[in-house]
């Protein structure tokens, strides 16, 4: 449906001559159509035409994306992109502002005037932009997706429509002990594995965790709480390991992982996927044993490589661990390899262990 759509959009948006021609289309299927049309080329070639053009042009419900490459040839003019951007900013309602557009452009969009925005994604943030991410400049916001910005968890607590909510990071202390979050959705570009209780008990009707958790020997670490969430359905973690070495043996590293998984009861319904990235000298037969005894009737992994920092293992060696037998390579690429596994029911695999290989 949508390459039949912008492929008419397109058909008549090369020769105006066939307005006439377009003017013969139902209101609905003009709508339809012009909403994959970006705000630049609404702005400038299709307002003011004639008053129902104006009509459907003021009815859509603009999903504005400046990405890459989707819509390069619409960042070249940054004031036609400012200005269609605040002429129509009632009508946006999804706002998704990529890497592609320079900082000098985004500095000059102010998006306290998006005021109806469902869906909001904004690479960067300048200060200004951040001062005016609140709950009553945004009453009707779903989702909200800051990659590269740490906001305060009581800033986002006030967002009471909020669904779903990507971030670098929380800022949580003391003094935010009695708030709760109703998001559904959370995923967090950085934490530390004794943050994880916090965060959980914070975020009670929470089904999906995406989380980033970096391990470093040049950081303090602080005991893992156990922690009880009642409605987590999806737990995916990914861990990076900051000071692997080729030369280095270090056991701590699948010590605190497991660690950090056991702490965190949910009852067996969860899905866990847990990604161990760069774990050069990590010890994936104690894993093994750690992640066994867990009883995990959904278990996914996936192991990666970046290629800048550290080269691929011996990966058959690792293929001998019952655990790990099932690994596939998905991905080889000049900056990282992948191997994932299918999902394992790791409370047979233990069975298997203990009654037959014994």
């Amino acid at each position: 449906m949508f390459d039949f759509l912008y492929e008419l959009y397109w058909r008549y948006y090369c020769s105006l001559s066939l307005l006439s021609e377009l003017e013969l289309l139902p209101d609905e299927l003009l709508v339809k159509i012009l909403s994959y049309v970006s705000v630049s080329d609404l702005f400038y070639g299709w307002l003011n035409l004639n008053w129902r053009f104006n009509a459907i042009v003021h009815s859509i419900r603009i999903k504005e994306f400046y990405t890459v490459p989707k819509q390069w040839h619409s960042c070249k003019n940054s004031n036609s992109i400012v200005e269609s951007l605040h002429y129509l900013a009632s009508q946006l309602v999804f706002l998704h502002i990529d890497q592609c557009l320079s900082s000098d452009v985004v500095k000059e969009i102010n998006t306290i005037k998006f005021s109806h925005l469902r869906i909001l994604k904004l690479c960067e943030t300048n200060a200004s932009q951040l001062d005016v991410i609140q709950a009553y400049n945004f009453p009707y916001l779903e989702h909200l997706s800051l990659v590269q910005t740490t906001i305060s968890f009581e800033v986002l607590c006030q967002f009471k429509s909020l669904r779903s909510c990507e971030l670098n990071s929380l800022e949580i202390d003391a003094k935010h002990s009695h708030l709760s979050s109703s998001i559904q959705l959370l995923a967090l570009r950085w934490c530390h594995p004794w943050d994880m209780a916090i965060l959980l008990r914070h975020f009670p009707q929470m089904i999906f965790f995406k989380v980033f958790i970096f391990l470093s020997n040049s950081v303090v670490h602080h005991p893992i709480v156990n922690c009880v969430h009642p409605n987590l359905i999806s737990l995916d973690i990914h861990f990076f390991d900051l000071d692997s070495s080729m030369n280095e043996a270090d056991n701590s590293r699948y010590g605190c992982i497991s660690e950090l998984l056991a702490s965190i009861s949910t009852g067996k319904r969860i899905r866990y996927c847990v990604t161990l990235v760069d774990m050069v000298n990590f010890n994936y037969e104690q894993f093994q044993c750690a992640v066994l005894k867990l009883n995990f009737v959904r278990f996914s992994y996936r192991l990666i490589w970046l290629h800048r920092f550290q080269p691929v293992p011996n990966i058959d060696c690792i293929r001998q661990i019952p655990l790990f037998n099932k690994l596939k390579l998905e991905h080889i690429g000049s900056k990282a390899t992948l191997f994932r596994s299918i999902w394992t029911d790791t409370s047979i695999l233990s069975y298997y262990n203990q009654n037959i290989l014994i």
